[in-house]
């Protein structure tokens, strides 16, 4: 009798695991975004998804007390949350100021100890290790912070004054910032991306190379944002602006942190190129899946965005398209402006959910979170989106409590 006691026992412990777990699975995604507001208090804006309903719905906003640009480049990556400490940094590059977020309050504003400035293309924030980075677009300098989160001083930001002057291979600003490990990587906006080593507190470049998409074969074109894979080996970045109209992109060889050359460029083609633009993209969890946002342009101008899907292969490094349809967003130029930066979040849908910022078409308009649901192959359809009335120039996203690829 014991013995049948005990196994009941097991069995329903055993239940209430995979109870536990199909919870999880299913509970609520959450994202939050800036709103880049000129010449007012901008914000930090929360949503919640129900993953079962794929349902969304705005919860209050948080002030900074800042004020950004209304714009600047796109890629910047303008919210960052840290994976040690969860604490959210927003970056306002009117007032060149970081705010602290513990959700759900307000806890610090932080300045640097010297008056950069990022007035022209924006402010980007990157954190991880114990330190944030924050690259000042006018002042081309990426500064480092120390993190501290105590109960005494939550999410509290110092200036180590251990920055460096950036610029790229011909004097130009950050468009796009990522952490890996101690490697940090950037893409400028001149077509040329570079890599520093980073760590207890120090910054300290590495090596900067030009993509290939930067040539004559493929007109001007710049690389808008960059990923490093999660075991260091290559660097990927987005060239946006092709002459051909596509999609490009290069891939780059990691020894440590010295960058290789640029061994591929990609050129998608099709229904469901990504034309050029404002582009930004993301790598799915498990590395195997880029999703790349852009607007239309040609007969398609003020109609849509598409998110197209391509192939990565870890071992080569090598990108190819797929058969999907890519997912269209529609409302461009009608209800929405600009794309903003992409985010992929777990357990929502068959395979997950890409969430797209998108900021109102003129400065009174709302902005928008795009869902898109993501099928087991990892193709994309597009399902709705989020209306905010407390965000007007949503630009930057990020999933809460952190990245799947941090």
């Amino acid at each position: 009798m014991n013995r049948i006691f005990r196994a009941y026992l097991i069995v329903a412990l055993v239940l209430a695991v995979l109870g536990a777990t199909s919870a999880l699975a299913q509970g609520p995604s959450y994202v939050v975004t800036n709103n880049d507001l000129l010449n007012e208090t901008s914000s930090a804006n929360f949503y919640k998804y129900d993953a079962g309903a794929l349902q969304g719905s705005p919860l209050n906003p948080l002030p900074t007390e800042g004020s950004g640009l209304g714009g600047g480049y796109f890629a910047l990556p303008r919210v960052s949350i840290d994976p040690n400490t969860k604490c959210v940094f927003i970056a306002d590059a009117d007032t060149d100021d970081i705010t602290a977020i513990q959700y759900p309050n307000v806890v610090g504003r932080f300045t640097a100890n010297k008056n950069y400035n990022s007035q022209t293309w924006g402010m980007g924030v990157v954190s991880g290790g114990g330190y944030l980075y924050a690259s000042y677009s006018w002042s081309n300098q990426i500064e480092v912070f120390k993190i501290t989160n105590t109960v005494q001083h939550p999410c509290t930001l110092t200036d180590t004054g251990n920055g460096i002057l950036t610029g790229g291979l011909n004097l130009q600003p950050v468009d796009g910032m990522t952490l890996r490990g101690n490697v940090l990587g950037a893409a400028y906006g001149d077509g040329s991306v570079g890599t520093y080593k980073v760590g207890d507190g120090t910054i300290s470049l590495v090596s900067e190379v030009f993509a290939n998409c930067y040539s004559e074969q493929w007109g001007f074109s710049t690389p808008t944002q960059v990923y490093i894979t999660k075991n260091g080996k290559w660097m990927i970045a987005d060239d946006a602006y092709g002459a051909n109209g596509g999609n490009l992109w290069d891939v780059f060889a990691l020894d440590g942190a010295t960058l290789g050359t640029d061994i591929l460029t990609y050129l998608s083609t099709g229904d469901d190129a990504v034309i050029a633009g404002s582009n930004t993209f993301v790598v799915s969890p498990d590395e195997t899946v880029l999703y790349a946002a852009g607007t239309y342009s040609g007969e398609f101008t003020g109609k849509f965005m598409a998110l197209s899907t391509d192939n990565f292969d870890m071992a080569t490094g090598a990108i190819t398209g797929t058969s999907c349809k890519g997912a269209h967003v529609p409302g461009f130029y009608t209800l929405w402006q600009w794309p903003g930066n992409t985010v992929v979040a777990e357990n929502v849908g068959k395979g997950g959910a890409v969430y797209q910022a998108l900021a109102g078409f003129t400065v009174s308009s709302n902005s928008y979170i795009a869902v898109n649901e993501a099928d087991t192959n990892g193709c994309l359809t597009y399902k709705f989106m989020t209306e905010n009335p407390d965000s007007k120039t949503a630009l930057s996203i990020q999933s809460y409590p952190g990245s799947p690829n941090q």
